[in-house]
C-alpha cells in the first residue's frame, strides 16, 4: 500500500493482535482500518513503543495537508480531513467507504496524551456538547425574544392603523386621539 501523504510503501508492524501500516520510510504517519483506532487512543491501552518511537524519529517532518490524500486500501476514494477530537488538537483523514483512518506523523501521541480513561473522554465530550447545548438554547431564546419584540411592533403598528382608517370613516373628528 501507497502512503497517502507521502507516497512512500507502507510498512506492516505487529502489535500484538494488531497489524498496522506505517510510513516507516517517508512522513512516519500511520494507516488504522475501521475501528482499530480506538484500541490504541489512550495511555492505559495497547502499548504503541515502535509508533512513539516512530514519531520521534520523523517529528521534523511536514506534511502538506491542503494535499488531497487518497486511501491506500480504496485507491480512488479521497479521505476526509476532519477533527477527531473535541479539543481540535488532532486532524485525521478517513475514507468514508472504508472507515479507515489516517494519522499523520505524531498525532496518535496527541490523541493518546488527552485523556487517562475512555472515562475521561466520555466526561469531556458530555460536557462539550452540554456547553453546546447551553449555547444554542440562549440564542434560540434571545432570537426568539427579538422576533416577538419585532412582531409586537409590527402588528401594533397595523392594529393602530387599522384603528385610525376605522376613525376616519365613521368620521371622527381627531382621528388621532388615544393612539
Amino acid at each position: 500500500m501507497k502512503c497517502p501523504a507521502c507516497s512512500a510503501e507502507l510498512e506492516e508492524i505487529k502489535l500484538g493482535d494488531f497489524a498496522l501500516d506505517v510510513c516507516r520510510t517517508g512522513c512516519g504517519g500511520v494507516w488504522f482500518d475501521r475501528d482499530e483506532l480506538f484500541k490504541f487512543d489512550e495511555q492505559r491501552e495497547f502499548p504503541t513503543s515502535e509508533i512513539l518511537k516512530l514519531a520521534q524519529e520523523k517529528a521534523g517532518i511536514k506534511v502538506d495537508h491542503n494535499k488531497i490524500k487518497n486511501c491506500p486500501v480504496c485507491s480512488n476514494e479521497p479521505l476526509v480531513r476532519q477533527f477527531l477530537d473535541i479539543k481540535n488538537e488532532v486532524e485525521m483523514d478517513q475514507c468514508w467507504s472504508c472507515g479507515g483512518v489516517w494519522l499523520d506523523v505524531g498525532e496518535i501521541n496527541t490523541l493518546r496524551s488527552q485523556y487517562k480513561t475512555e472515562q475521561d473522554r466520555a466526561k469531556a465530550v458530555n460536557d462539550y456538547v452540554e456547553g453546546k447545548l447551553a449555547e444554542t438554547k440562549a440564542q434560540l431564546q434571545e432570537n426568539t425574544a427579538s422576533q416577538l419584540r419585532t412582531y409586537e411592533q409590527e402588528t401594533g403598528n397595523r392594529f393602530k392603523g387599522a384603528i385610525l382608517a376605522f376613525k376616519k370613516l365613521l368620521g371622527v373628528d381627531d382621528p388621532y386621539e388615544g393612539l
